[in-house]
Protein backbone atom coordinates (compact mmCIF):
# COMPACT_ATOMS: atom_id res chain seq x y z
CA UNK A 1 0.00 0.00 0.00
CA UNK A 2 1.27 3.72 -0.75
CA UNK A 3 0.58 4.49 2.56
CA UNK A 4 4.11 2.71 4.05
CA UNK A 5 6.18 4.07 1.45
CA UNK A 6 5.50 7.82 2.25
CA UNK A 7 2.55 8.18 -1.07
CA UNK A 8 -0.91 9.21 -0.42
CA UNK A 9 -1.96 7.98 -3.70
CA UNK A 10 -2.12 4.51 -5.88
CA UNK A 11 -2.52 4.63 -9.64
CA UNK A 12 -4.02 2.00 -11.53
CA UNK A 13 -4.66 1.61 -15.09
CA UNK A 14 -8.34 0.42 -15.43
CA UNK A 15 -11.05 -0.78 -18.31
CA UNK A 16 -8.59 -1.92 -20.97
CA UNK A 17 -9.41 -5.47 -21.30
CA UNK A 18 -13.22 -4.81 -20.41
CA UNK A 19 -14.24 -1.88 -22.14
CA UNK A 20 -16.71 -3.62 -24.89
CA UNK A 21 -19.72 -2.21 -26.76
CA UNK A 22 -22.32 -3.95 -24.60
CA UNK A 23 -20.75 -2.78 -21.14
CA UNK A 24 -22.97 -0.97 -19.23
CA UNK A 25 -22.04 1.91 -16.63
CA UNK A 26 -23.09 -0.38 -13.70
CA UNK A 27 -20.12 -2.71 -15.19
CA UNK A 28 -18.03 0.08 -14.50
CA UNK A 29 -19.06 1.19 -11.20
CA UNK A 30 -18.30 -2.34 -10.46
CA UNK A 31 -14.72 -2.55 -11.92
CA UNK A 32 -13.57 0.63 -10.00
CA UNK A 33 -15.74 0.39 -7.13
CA UNK A 34 -13.62 -3.00 -6.74
CA UNK A 35 -10.28 -1.40 -7.51
CA UNK A 36 -11.21 1.16 -4.78
CA UNK A 37 -11.67 -1.63 -2.14
CA UNK A 38 -8.32 -3.03 -2.97
CA UNK A 39 -6.56 0.50 -2.46
CA UNK A 40 -7.00 2.21 -5.96
CA UNK A 41 -7.59 6.60 -5.33
CA UNK A 42 -6.33 7.59 -9.08
CA UNK A 43 -7.79 6.16 -12.02
CA UNK A 44 -6.74 6.23 -15.53
CA UNK A 45 -8.67 4.29 -17.99
CA UNK A 46 -7.60 2.65 -20.85
CA UNK A 47 -7.28 4.20 -24.79
CA UNK A 48 -8.47 7.70 -22.92
CA UNK A 49 -6.84 10.03 -25.58
CA UNK A 50 -6.60 13.53 -25.96
CA UNK A 51 -7.50 13.57 -29.48
CA UNK A 52 -9.01 11.32 -32.36
CA UNK A 53 -7.17 12.77 -35.16
CA UNK A 54 -5.64 10.03 -37.64
CA UNK A 55 -5.17 6.94 -37.25
CA UNK A 56 -6.70 7.28 -33.56
CA UNK A 57 -10.49 7.25 -35.11
CA UNK A 58 -9.94 3.73 -36.73
CA UNK A 59 -8.99 2.14 -33.19
CA UNK A 60 -10.08 -1.48 -33.33
CA UNK A 61 -10.96 -1.54 -29.58
CA UNK A 62 -13.44 0.37 -28.93
CA UNK A 63 -12.84 3.20 -26.04
CA UNK A 64 -14.40 6.26 -24.72
CA UNK A 65 -14.26 8.52 -28.07
CA UNK A 66 -15.82 5.79 -30.10
CA UNK A 67 -19.05 5.27 -28.32
CA UNK A 68 -22.09 6.76 -26.81
CA UNK A 69 -20.92 6.83 -23.57
CA UNK A 70 -18.61 9.59 -23.58
CA UNK A 71 -21.63 12.12 -23.12
CA UNK A 72 -21.59 10.01 -19.18
CA UNK A 73 -18.13 10.00 -18.86
CA UNK A 74 -18.43 13.31 -16.58
CA UNK A 75 -21.26 11.48 -14.14
CA UNK A 76 -18.83 8.29 -13.66
CA UNK A 77 -15.78 11.19 -13.25
CA UNK A 78 -17.38 12.75 -10.77
CA UNK A 79 -18.36 9.61 -8.89
CA UNK A 80 -14.82 8.02 -8.90
CA UNK A 81 -13.55 11.50 -7.58
CA UNK A 82 -15.42 11.73 -4.89
CA UNK A 83 -14.61 7.67 -4.05
CA UNK A 84 -10.86 8.81 -4.63
CA UNK A 85 -11.21 11.74 -2.32
CA UNK A 86 -12.39 9.63 0.39
CA UNK A 87 -9.67 6.94 0.21
CA UNK A 88 -6.80 8.61 -0.64
CA UNK A 89 -4.45 9.99 2.46
CA UNK A 90 -6.19 7.83 5.28
CA UNK A 91 -5.12 8.06 8.43
CA UNK A 92 -4.78 4.15 9.34
CA UNK A 93 -6.37 1.33 6.83
CA UNK A 94 -7.74 -1.36 9.89
CA UNK A 95 -6.21 -4.22 8.06
CA UNK A 96 -3.99 -6.12 10.87
CA UNK A 97 -3.36 -9.26 8.38
CA UNK A 98 -0.35 -8.99 6.03
CA UNK A 99 0.73 -11.03 3.17
CA UNK A 100 4.69 -10.96 3.54
CA UNK A 101 6.08 -11.12 0.18
CA UNK A 102 9.60 -11.88 0.31
CA UNK A 103 11.41 -10.66 -2.76
CA UNK A 104 14.82 -9.75 -1.87
CA UNK A 105 15.20 -13.20 -0.63
CA UNK A 106 13.45 -14.89 -3.58
CA UNK A 107 15.56 -13.04 -5.68
CA UNK A 108 19.27 -13.52 -3.50
CA UNK A 109 17.81 -17.60 -3.59
CA UNK A 110 18.08 -17.61 -7.56
CA UNK A 111 21.02 -16.15 -7.86
CA UNK A 112 23.18 -17.05 -4.85
CA UNK A 113 21.62 -20.75 -3.75
CA UNK A 114 23.92 -23.68 -4.82
CA UNK A 115 23.38 -27.37 -4.04
CA UNK A 116 20.14 -29.13 -3.45
CA UNK A 117 17.58 -28.01 -1.22
CA UNK A 118 18.82 -24.67 -2.21
CA UNK A 119 18.99 -24.51 -6.02
CA UNK A 120 16.27 -22.29 -7.62
CA UNK A 121 15.88 -21.70 -11.34
CA UNK A 122 12.94 -19.58 -11.20
CA UNK A 123 10.75 -22.40 -10.70
CA UNK A 124 9.99 -21.64 -6.57
CA UNK A 125 9.18 -18.39 -7.31
CA UNK A 126 6.73 -18.94 -9.60
CA UNK A 127 5.11 -21.42 -7.57
CA UNK A 128 5.28 -18.92 -4.77
CA UNK A 129 3.38 -16.33 -6.91
CA UNK A 130 0.69 -18.02 -7.98
CA UNK A 131 -0.19 -19.67 -4.60
CA UNK A 132 0.51 -16.17 -3.31
CA UNK A 133 -2.45 -14.54 -5.68
CA UNK A 134 -4.82 -17.54 -4.74
CA UNK A 135 -4.22 -16.70 -1.13
CA UNK A 136 -5.17 -12.73 -1.70
CA UNK A 137 -7.85 -13.83 -3.69
CA UNK A 138 -9.09 -15.87 -0.35
CA UNK A 139 -9.04 -13.21 1.36
CA UNK A 140 -10.62 -10.78 -1.33
CA UNK A 141 -13.25 -12.95 -1.18
CA UNK A 142 -14.05 -13.75 2.10
CA UNK A 143 -13.75 -9.53 2.55
CA UNK A 144 -11.01 -10.41 4.90
CA UNK A 145 -9.00 -6.69 4.63
CA UNK A 146 -5.22 -7.03 4.44
CA UNK A 147 -2.27 -5.24 3.83
CA UNK A 148 1.17 -6.42 1.72
CA UNK A 149 4.40 -5.72 2.89
CA UNK A 150 8.23 -6.71 2.39
CA UNK A 151 11.00 -7.50 4.05
CA UNK A 152 12.13 -4.06 4.63
CA UNK A 153 8.65 -2.87 6.51
CA UNK A 154 8.74 -5.98 8.66
CA UNK A 155 11.98 -5.27 10.00
CA UNK A 156 11.53 -1.75 10.63
CA UNK A 157 8.23 -2.65 12.83
CA UNK A 158 8.35 -2.64 16.08
CA UNK A 159 6.96 -6.11 18.57
CA UNK A 160 4.93 -5.27 21.10
CA UNK A 161 2.49 -7.92 23.23
CA UNK A 162 1.71 -9.81 19.64
CA UNK A 163 1.41 -7.13 17.49
CA UNK A 164 3.82 -5.98 14.78
CA UNK A 165 3.31 -2.18 15.21
CA UNK A 166 4.61 -0.32 12.12
CA UNK A 167 4.83 3.61 12.53
CA UNK A 168 2.88 5.47 9.26
CA UNK A 169 4.06 8.50 7.89
CA UNK A 170 1.52 10.96 9.65
CA UNK A 171 2.67 8.96 12.34
CA UNK A 172 -0.13 7.14 13.34
CA UNK A 173 0.50 3.45 14.37
CA UNK A 174 -0.66 0.39 12.14
CA UNK A 175 -0.91 -2.60 13.84
CA UNK A 176 -0.46 -6.09 12.73
CA UNK A 177 -2.16 -9.03 14.45
CA UNK A 178 -1.54 -12.05 11.53
CA UNK A 179 1.43 -12.97 8.99
CA UNK A 180 0.72 -15.07 6.16
CA UNK A 181 3.99 -16.51 4.65
CA UNK A 182 3.24 -17.98 0.93
CA UNK A 183 5.51 -20.73 0.36
CA UNK A 184 8.11 -18.48 1.57
CA UNK A 185 11.14 -21.04 1.92
CA UNK A 186 13.40 -18.97 1.93
CA UNK A 187 13.88 -15.36 4.25
CA UNK A 188 16.44 -13.06 5.40
CA UNK A 189 18.65 -13.97 8.36
CA UNK A 190 16.46 -10.21 10.08
CA UNK A 191 13.42 -11.00 9.18
CA UNK A 192 13.76 -14.21 10.60
CA UNK A 193 14.63 -12.88 13.37
CA UNK A 194 12.03 -10.40 13.30
CA UNK A 195 9.28 -13.21 12.70
CA UNK A 196 10.55 -15.41 15.63
CA UNK A 197 10.15 -12.05 18.16
CA UNK A 198 6.50 -11.43 16.42
CA UNK A 199 5.69 -15.34 17.32
CA UNK A 200 7.24 -15.26 20.80
CA UNK A 201 5.35 -11.96 21.72
CA UNK A 202 2.39 -14.05 20.82
CA UNK A 203 1.63 -12.91 17.02
CA UNK A 204 0.00 -15.33 14.57
CA UNK A 205 1.89 -16.71 11.61
CA UNK A 206 0.80 -18.91 9.32
CA UNK A 207 2.50 -20.73 6.52
CA UNK A 208 0.67 -21.75 3.64
CA UNK A 209 2.65 -24.34 0.42
CA UNK A 210 6.18 -24.75 1.09
CA UNK A 211 7.76 -24.19 4.58
CA UNK A 212 10.44 -22.01 5.49
CA UNK A 213 14.02 -23.86 5.65
CA UNK A 214 16.76 -21.72 4.73
CA UNK A 215 17.92 -18.31 5.92
CA UNK A 216 20.17 -15.79 3.61
CA UNK A 217 22.75 -14.00 5.56
CA UNK A 218 23.76 -11.45 2.53
CA UNK A 219 26.85 -13.83 1.48
CA UNK A 220 25.01 -17.33 2.15
CA UNK A 221 22.39 -19.56 2.66
CA UNK A 222 21.58 -21.51 5.68
CA UNK A 223 19.37 -24.45 6.33
CA UNK A 224 16.91 -23.09 9.56
CA UNK A 225 14.31 -25.91 11.13
CA UNK A 226 11.81 -22.61 12.57
CA UNK A 227 10.92 -23.68 16.70
CA UNK A 228 7.40 -25.55 16.68
CA UNK A 229 5.76 -22.33 18.65
CA UNK A 230 6.98 -20.38 15.48
CA UNK A 231 3.98 -21.32 13.23
CA UNK A 232 0.52 -20.21 14.94
CA UNK A 233 -0.89 -22.98 11.76
CA UNK A 234 0.38 -24.80 8.80
CA UNK A 235 -1.25 -25.53 5.57
CA UNK A 236 0.60 -27.78 3.66
CA UNK A 237 -1.40 -26.90 0.30
CA UNK A 238 -0.87 -27.40 -3.52
CA UNK A 239 -0.45 -24.25 -5.82
CA UNK A 240 -4.13 -24.08 -6.43
CA UNK A 241 -5.37 -25.93 -3.22
CA UNK A 242 -5.39 -22.91 -1.78
CA UNK A 243 -8.69 -21.80 -3.49
CA UNK A 244 -10.67 -24.27 -1.94
CA UNK A 245 -8.55 -23.80 1.25
CA UNK A 246 -11.57 -22.83 3.91
CA UNK A 247 -9.84 -23.39 7.14
CA UNK A 248 -7.13 -20.08 6.15
CA UNK A 249 -10.02 -17.20 6.16
CA UNK A 250 -11.95 -18.88 9.28
CA UNK A 251 -8.31 -18.18 11.26
CA UNK A 252 -7.61 -15.06 10.42
CA UNK A 253 -11.46 -13.48 10.73
CA UNK A 254 -11.25 -14.85 13.86
CA UNK A 255 -7.85 -12.98 14.64
CA UNK A 256 -8.89 -9.66 13.88
CA UNK A 257 -8.77 -7.27 16.43
CA UNK A 258 -9.63 -3.72 14.53
CA UNK A 259 -12.56 -4.77 11.86
CA UNK A 260 -15.78 -2.91 13.07
CA UNK A 261 -17.99 -4.53 10.59
CA UNK A 262 -18.84 -8.25 10.22
CA UNK A 263 -20.49 -9.73 7.06
CA UNK A 264 -22.85 -12.55 6.82
CA UNK A 265 -24.04 -13.84 3.41
CA UNK A 266 -22.66 -12.61 0.13
CA UNK A 267 -19.94 -15.08 0.55
CA UNK A 268 -17.24 -15.05 -2.66
CA UNK A 269 -19.52 -12.34 -3.77
CA UNK A 270 -18.35 -8.85 -1.55
CA UNK A 271 -14.88 -7.09 -0.76
CA UNK A 272 -14.21 -4.99 2.08
CA UNK A 273 -12.13 -2.18 2.64
CA UNK A 274 -12.08 -0.21 6.56
CA UNK A 275 -9.86 3.11 7.61
CA UNK A 276 -10.06 5.82 9.50
CA UNK A 277 -10.21 9.47 7.93
CA UNK A 278 -10.82 12.93 9.12
CA UNK A 279 -11.25 11.32 12.25
CA UNK A 280 -14.38 9.48 11.51
CA UNK A 281 -14.44 5.73 11.04
CA UNK A 282 -15.65 4.42 6.95
CA UNK A 283 -15.87 0.98 5.29
CA UNK A 284 -16.31 0.44 1.70
CA UNK A 285 -18.51 -2.51 0.96
CA UNK A 286 -18.56 -3.63 -2.86
CA UNK A 287 -20.32 -6.19 -4.83
CA UNK A 288 -17.57 -7.16 -7.02
CA UNK A 289 -19.94 -9.76 -8.97
CA UNK A 290 -22.73 -9.35 -11.99
CA UNK A 291 -25.35 -10.39 -10.27
CA UNK A 292 -27.79 -9.40 -7.55
CA UNK A 293 -26.42 -10.41 -3.63
CA UNK A 294 -29.77 -11.26 -1.41
CA UNK A 295 -29.81 -10.87 2.00
CA UNK A 296 -25.89 -9.54 3.35
CA UNK A 297 -26.23 -9.09 6.60
CA UNK A 298 -23.88 -6.39 8.06
CA UNK A 299 -22.98 -5.76 11.81
CA UNK A 300 -21.11 -2.99 13.44
CA UNK A 301 -20.33 -2.20 16.94
CA UNK A 302 -22.08 1.08 16.25
CA UNK A 303 -25.02 3.02 14.89
CA UNK A 304 -23.70 3.28 10.79
CA UNK A 305 -24.50 5.68 8.79
CA UNK A 306 -24.93 5.12 5.37
CA UNK A 307 -23.16 7.48 2.45
CA UNK A 308 -24.84 7.60 -0.89
CA UNK A 309 -22.01 8.59 -2.96
CA UNK A 310 -23.62 10.23 -5.93
CA UNK A 311 -25.88 13.10 -3.32
CA UNK A 312 -23.80 12.38 -0.54
CA UNK A 313 -26.25 12.32 1.58
CA UNK A 314 -26.22 10.64 5.05
CA UNK A 315 -28.66 8.20 5.92
CA UNK A 316 -28.49 6.70 9.58
CA UNK A 317 -29.26 3.59 10.31
CA UNK A 318 -32.31 2.38 12.74
CA UNK A 319 -29.82 0.00 14.42
CA UNK A 320 -26.39 -1.71 14.50
CA UNK A 321 -27.48 -4.15 12.05
CA UNK A 322 -27.83 -3.68 8.23
CA UNK A 323 -29.37 -6.29 6.14
CA UNK A 324 -29.86 -5.85 2.50
CA UNK A 325 -29.54 -6.79 -0.84
CA UNK A 326 -26.50 -6.03 -3.18
CA UNK A 327 -27.17 -5.13 -7.00
CA UNK A 328 -25.11 -5.10 -9.18
CA UNK A 329 -22.07 -2.70 -9.27
CA UNK A 330 -23.92 -1.94 -5.76
CA UNK A 331 -21.27 0.50 -3.48
CA UNK A 332 -22.16 0.10 0.04
CA UNK A 333 -19.88 3.01 1.99
CA UNK A 334 -20.54 3.16 5.92
CA UNK A 335 -19.59 6.01 8.48
CA UNK A 336 -19.42 7.04 11.90
CA UNK A 337 -19.74 10.90 10.68
CA UNK A 338 -23.37 12.05 9.96
CA UNK A 339 -23.14 15.96 8.74
CA UNK A 340 -20.64 17.04 5.70
CA UNK A 341 -17.21 16.32 4.81
CA UNK A 342 -14.31 18.56 4.49
CA UNK A 343 -12.25 18.26 0.81
CA UNK A 344 -14.89 16.12 -1.01
CA UNK A 345 -16.06 18.24 -4.84
CA UNK A 346 -19.90 18.57 -5.26
CA UNK A 347 -21.51 15.94 -6.74
CA UNK A 348 -24.50 15.81 -8.57
CA UNK A 349 -27.07 12.47 -8.86
CA UNK A 350 -26.65 10.32 -11.79
CA UNK A 351 -29.72 9.89 -13.37
CA UNK A 352 -31.07 5.99 -13.08
CA UNK A 353 -31.39 5.71 -16.89
CA UNK A 354 -27.82 6.32 -16.47
CA UNK A 355 -26.46 3.78 -14.90
CA UNK A 356 -28.20 0.88 -16.82
CA UNK A 357 -27.63 2.48 -19.93
CA UNK A 358 -26.02 0.03 -22.35
CA UNK A 359 -23.42 1.13 -24.97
Amino acid sequence: PGYFFHNSSVLCECLGLSMKWAMPLAEIKRITGTLAALGINIFVPHGLYYSISGHRKRECIPDFYHNTMWEYFGDWAKWIRTLGTLTAKADEHLADTVLLYPATSQQASIEVGTGAPYVDQGERCIKQDKLWTATGDILVQNAIPFEIINEDILCNGNVCNGELQITLPNGNIHKIHSIVLVSSWIIGDKTYEKLQEFAKSGGCIIAEGEQLSAVFTGKEILPVTPEKEFYTAIYDVEDKAGLEQTDLPVLLAKKQQVTRVTITGGQNSIVKKEWIKYGHYFALIQNFTRNKIGKVEIRGDFQPVTVDLDSMQFFRAKDSVLVKDFEYGEVLLLTDCEGELPELPAVQPIPENRLNLII
